[in-house]
């Protein structure tokens, strides 16, 4: 189990845009949003019980989000900015020892191939 309080993150017009921007007219007139994202986007584990948490909180650079790395014990041990995929729900990263690997999105919306990083204790 984990546990961490959350800033509540208002959903901008931007994001809805992207939402909105494959669907028909008709359908976008429909769409409803509420104030706010919640509190994770998608999360994935690695093989050791570490748990990688992405968030709606932006990130150091654009097209990133802030991820929170919990322990096998359920205890934040740190936070990294990615610009990692994700797809109807599924996080595109994988973890591996102490490195990540993901796929990330180009601002033209191609996908960029995988590649490593520190998923350490000090991510």
């Amino acid at each position: 189990m984990i546990r961490k309080e959350s800033a509540p993150v208002p959903i901008s017009e931007e994001f809805k845009a992207k939402i909105l921007k494959p669907m028909p007219e008709e359908m976008q007139k429909v769409v409803h949003f509420p104030k706010f994202h919640t509190p994770y986007q998608s999360l994935t584990a690695s093989d050791d019980g570490r748990l990688l948490v992405m968030t709606f909180e932006p990130g150091d650079r654009a097209g990133e989000f802030l991820f929170d790395v919990f322990d096998k014990d359920g205890a934040l041990i740190g936070r990294k900015s990615l610009n990692a995929h994700v797809w109807e729900g599924h996080l595109w990263i994988k973890i591996c020892g102490d490195q990540f690997y993901c796929l990330r999105e180009k601002p033209n919306g191609l996908k960029k191939s995988l590649f490593p990083g520190s998923a350490g204790n000090s991510p």
